[in-house]
């Protein structure tokens, strides 16, 4: 089974790797050899998502653009994978709430479905530094000395919850929702 990812990042290819090595039994194709591509693509959208919006449409452009480039490799891929990660805000009783959140975009040939990870409250501090002064997530939790280069390593979900839940476990779970409707196609395709 040829998986194309959309991204080149550790811990999302590692998220790939464990999600469907999870749910390869269900997915009903024959070889049950799973070949990851991971590649560099673009989203389309800012470098830092912001809403729900971007982060949906950036995880589909990858999922999108990650088939194309497996296909100029000369490979037809049995499902392509985009990745998204970043911010949305929620008005509540509190006031307006930021939270993290990581997006994912499976596709095969027929169909393509999203899934997403839990929600996480992003701190005020970091709220205003990547919101309203407009700054990177990764470079401000490097100023704070939390971590450096975050993107890489356990992601902003480690930071905040100290270590209960990383960035490839969020992406995890986001890939598996997206392919529920994969998984159980007879539910889904009624």
């Amino acid at each position: 089974m040829n998986i194309a990812i959309g991204t080149t990042r550790i811990p999302k290819v590692r998220a790939a790797k464990a999600a469907f090595k999870k749910a390869q039994h269900f997915l009903g194709h024959m070889n049950p050899e799973l070949l990851f591509l991971p590649f560099d693509v673009e989203t389309g959208v800012s470098d830092m998502p912001l809403n729900l919006h971007e982060l949906t449409h950036g995880a589909m452009i990858r999922a999108q653009n990650a088939r194309t480039a497996a296909r100029a490799k000369g490979i037809e891929p049995d499902f392509a994978i985009g990745l998204e990660g970043g911010f949305f805000s929620q008005k509540t009783e509190e006031g307006n709430v930021y939270f993290l959140q990581s997006w994912a975009y499976v596709l095969n040939r027929k169909k393509g479905a999203f899934g997403s990870s839990g929600a996480m409250p992003v701190p005020a501090v970091i709220v205003r530094d990547v919101v309203e002064r407009k700054q990177e997530l990764g470079n401000v939790i490097d100023r704070y000395g939390l971590e450096e280069d975050i993107r890489s390593k356990g992601g902003a979900y480690d930071v905040f919850s100290k270590g209960i839940i990383n960035r490839e476990q969020s992406f995890e779970l986001a890939i598996t929702c997206a392919l529920a409707p994969f998984i159980s196609s007879d539910l889904y395709d009624r």
